[in-house]
């Protein structure tokens, strides 16, 4: 065989594994671009079905599922409207409520509008993904008493979770609302923790007040606590007071008014009906305010509530009200079981505001007494505010006070001090003392709290300028002179309370001794037309009536004063009264023997022996009323009947 043209070996050993490798390239480009392909068109295929998810939300079957899972054995989780975005890796739920189990109950918790954003982490679980949640809105309306299946096991635990960043545009939980919340989030052994928590509150038209502190929020052992401090209105806890089912504090706190910013609050708060615990502490501060419409200039304390299945104590320490004319310190502790008041205060504000700010009287109501400031008063006891106040219960207060003046139906009284006390429903006050004109005056007064509500009082005065009194009683600025006359005056009283306010005496009895010495009796009203009659009969004797001596001694029994003597020692004439005196309507009846000079004297004691058969022309009668008297001769024996 010839041999022919050919390939020569070397040329074509040369050039195969550059083609194999050309090959090669090109099938490996191939790949690259049927894989490229397949990812493009799987990722268009999952942005396409995110943006489905994203568009429509979840199947039902799938937000069931989340739900399923977010369950424990006592509570029920269900999701409306539940969304997915993997282009912003952000889960939005349209509402999220949370139920206990094994009772047909409203829900115990609700959020709307919530967006989670998730931050996928390789090494953790799902849950732990949730970087940050933000919910328009959450309530908490109401906290119903877990459904007692008999099952002491604690409950299934959910997943830890956090931290994760929360905002929430408004929440409501039992009432209180607040807007612009931002904490930080965990979820750790069951329980929800908000750290770092900051709100705003406040109602239309009021600027915002910022508070801070922690929540947390235990389903499994169905309580929550919380820590915070701020401006807080403390009438904004009226509704979750009457949620959680005591009105009657909120009714209390509403007694409150802030003009111009509601008080600073420390507040720490527990709730967990399941292991029957309260407890609600507040240290307020503020600025001006007022409290049962009276005005304060500032206040501040301490108040605790606490209880077990109900509440059982609440506690205010270190109060302390400021008022420009003095200030209030004290604490008092209620127990509602009890329904009992135990308190300690001492006060240098005015008493009236005491008084009106406890709700006795209204702030406005005017009274015909005033003191001076400052007015001292210490008190103590317990009100046992159960019972009727006309039995004994376990009321028992006492009350020592002592004011530098005081003024009550025109009278000033200086330096006045006096005690009282509350027992057995009986009030007693003791040891009431002042200076009236420069004079000793002192008394007591015990009345009875029952239904027929009656009172003893007794009253002495001892070296009262009787100068002063008559310019008093006569409405003249100053006193004239005259001289150095003094009333002395003891005045027992028993009777009904309502004679008091009636000054009838219709079924009041007791007795009066007043004494004028040295004194001009005769310019007393009532005398002042004797005066006259007198004067006819020995001219010129007004001029001689300007030292005499009234000594006046009378019974009251049901409404009648039965006089049993009124004497007059003058220079002129000495008179013998006697008769009665009507108080209903204040008319009189007096019979008064008038003899010549003083028969407290020789001269007048022999004057009168000699004229004796004379004498009975001087036998005057006063009738009409003691505003209008009407004088004339009388014999020795009339009388009104």
């Amino acid at each position: 065989m010839a041999d022919g043209p050919g390939i020569p070996f070397g040329s074509a050993g040369a050039d195969f594994p550059r083609d194999r490798r050309e090959r090669l390239r090109r099938s490996r480009g191939r790949r690259f671009f049927r894989a490229s392909l397949a990812a493009f068109f799987l990722l268009a295929l999952a942005l396409g079905v995110a943006a489905r998810l994203a568009a429509v939300g979840l199947p039902r079957a799938w937000s069931d599922a989340i739900a399923r899972a977010l369950s424990t054995d006592d509570f029920a989780v269900e999701l409306e409207r539940v969304s997915f975005s993997l282009a912003s890796m952000r889960l939005r739920i349209g509402e999220a409520r949370l139920y206990a189990k094994g009772a047909l109950l409203p829900p115990i918790a609700e959020a709307r509008g919530t967006a989670v954003v998730l931050r996928p982490r390789l090494a953790r679980p799902g849950p732990d993904w949730i970087r940050s949640v933000e919910v328009e809105s959450f309530s908490l309306p109401e906290v119903p008493d877990l459904p007692d299946d008999g099952n002491d096991s604690p409950p299934a635990a959910l997943p830890d979770l956090g931290p994760v960043d929360l905002h929430c545009v408004h929440a409501d939980v039992l009432g209180l609302r607040a807007f612009g919340l931002r904490s930080r989030m965990t979820f750790e052994g069951g329980a929800l923790l908000l750290s770092d928590g900051r709100l705003f509150t406040g109602g239309p038209g009021e600027p915002p007040r910022l508070l801070e502190g922690t929540f947390r929020l235990d389903p499994a052992a169905y309580a929550f606590s919380s820590e915070g401090s701020g401006h807080l209105d403390p009438n904004r806890l009226r509704e979750l007071l009457r949620r959680v089912g005591e009105p009657e504090i909120g009714d209390e706190i509403a007694k409150f008014e802030f003009p111009d910013a509601p008080p600073h609050v420390v507040a720490s708060w527990r709730y967990a009906p399941g292991a029957n615990e309260r407890m609600l502490r507040l240290e307020l501060s503020c600025g001006p305010a007022r409290y049962n419409g009276v005005p304060v200039s500032g206040f501040s304390g301490t108040i605790v509530v606490d209880g077990d299945g109900g509440w059982r104590r609440v506690a205010v320490d270190g109060l302390r009200v400021d008022r420009p004319e003095g200030s209030v310190d004290g604490r008092l502790q209620i127990l509602p079981r009890a329904h009992t008041i135990s308190f300690q205060a001492m006060s240098t504000m005015d008493p009236l505001r005491v008084v009106a700010m406890l709700g006795v009287l209204d702030a406005d109501e005017e009274l015909p007494i005033a003191f001076d400031n400052p007015s001292f008063a210490a008190a103590s006891g317990v009100l046992d505010y159960g019972a009727d106040v006309t039995g004994s219960g376990a009321t028992d207060i006492r009350v020592d006070a002592r004011a530098p003046g005081l003024v009550a139906g025109g009278l000033r009284f200086e330096g006045a001090t006096g005690a009282m006390t509350v027992s057995n429903g009986v009030l007693v006050a003791t040891n009431l003392a002042a200076s009236c004109f420069g004079g000793a005056v002192a008394g007591s007064l015990r009345l009875t709290l029952d239904e027929s509500r009656t009172f003893s009082a007794e009253a002495r005065a001892r070296d009262v300028p009787w100068d002063r009194v008559h310019a008093f009683a006569n409405g003249a600025p100053e006193p004239e002179d005259g001289g150095r006359a003094t009333l002395e005056a003891d005045v027992s009283l028993v009777g009904p309370a309502n004679d008091i306010f009636s000054r009838e005496w219709r079924t009041s009895s007791g007795s009066v001794a007043v004494s004028l010495r040295e004194s001009q009796v005769f310019r007393i009203p009532f005398f002042t037309d004797l005066v006259d009659i007198l004067g006819a009969v020995v001219p010129g004797v007004d001029l001689l009536m300007d030292r005499d001596s009234l000594d006046v001694r009378a019974k009251l029994e049901e409404g009648v004063f039965d006089v049993s003597k009124l004497d007059i020692e003058g220079t002129a004439f000495s008179i013998a009264g006697r008769g009665r005196a009507w108080t209903e309507d204040r008319s009189i009846d007096l019979t008064l023997d008038v003899h010549l000079l003083n028969r407290g004297t020789w001269l007048g004691a022999g004057v009168y022996w000699l004229t004796t058969p004379f004498s009975k022309i001087f036998a005057i009668r006063a009738s009409g009323t003691v505003d209008d008297p009407q004088w004339s001769s009388a014999r020795l024996s009339s009388g009104k009947k």
